[in-house]
C-alpha cells in the first residue's frame, strides 16, 4: 500500500485529502501544517508520495520542495495550488515537484494524479511548462498549448467560468433587464415611480 504525506495549512483540505486517499486504499502516514513540519515529516517517514500546498506558513511549499529534493531528489511531490498561483508552480515543478493538481480538484482528479506519479508519467511537467510558458512563468495563449508539446485543455477548466469582457457583461445585463411600460408608471415630483 503506498504511503503518502499531506502538507497543507487548512486542516479542512489536509481533512479532505486524507478521505480521498483513504478511501481510495493509500496509507496516510502523516499530515503537515507548514512547510517546515512537511520536510521534517518527509525525512521522517519517506512516503511514496507526498501532496504540498505552495502557500504555508513558517516555510512556503516551494521552499519545502527545494529542501526536500536537495537530499531526496527521487521524491515524488504533488504540488496542490489555486488558479492564481500558476507562476509558483512553474517555479515549484522547476524545483523537483513531480506534479500539480488546481483547486477545486474532485476526487477522480486527484487519484489521477497520483496513479500517474506512482507509475512515474511526467507529461504533466511538460504540459506546465507549455502551459506557463518557458520565459518566467507566463501564460501562453491557449490555442499555443499544443504546440509546445502540451495535452488537450482540461475539460474541467474549460467548464469554470471565465470573466466576461465589458461589452459582453454590459450585453448580458441589458438582456436581463425588462421594459419599463409607461402606462404602468406615475409621476412623482419629477420622477417617475412604478406601482
Amino acid at each position: 500500500m503506498p504511503t503518502i504525506v499531506i502538507a497543507d495549512d487548512s486542516f479542512l483540505m489536509r481533512k479532505n485529502l486524507r478521505t480521498i486517499f483513504s478511501q481510495a486504499g493509500y496509507d496516510v502516514v502523516a499530515e503537515a501544517g507548514n512547510g517546515k513540519a512537511a520536510v521534517k515529516a518527509y525525512k521522517e517517514y519517506r512516503p511514496d508520495i507526498m501532496t504540498m500546498d505552495i502557500t504555508m506558513p513558517v516555510m512556503s511549499g516551494i521552499d519545502a520542495v527545494k529542501e526536500i529534493t536537495s537530499e531526496f531528489p527521487q521524491a515524488k511531490i504533488i504540488m496542490i495550488t489555486a488558479l492564481d498561483q500558476k507562476h509558483m508552480v512553474f517555479q515549484a515543478i522547476s524545483n523537483g515537484a513531480k506534479h500539480y493538481i488546481m483547486k477545486p480538484f474532485n476526487i477522480s482528479q486527484v487519484l489521477s494524479v497520483v496513479k500517474s506519479v506512482l507509475e512515474g508519467d511526467e507529461t504533466k511537467k511538460t504540459h506546465t511548462r507549455a502551459l506557463l510558458g518557458a520565459q518566467g512563468g507566463r501564460p501562453l495563449h491557449r490555442g499555443r498549448q499544443r504546440a509546445f508539446g502540451g495535452e488537450k485543455p482540461d475539460p474541467i477548466a474549460r467548464n469554470r467560468p471565465r470573466p466576461l469582457a465589458d461589452r459582453t457583461l454590459s450585453d448580458t445585463l441589458r438582456s436581463f433587464r425588462k421594459p419599463v411600460r409607461r402606462d404602468r408608471c406615475r409621476k412623482v415630483g419629477g420622477n417617475v415611480k412604478k406601482d
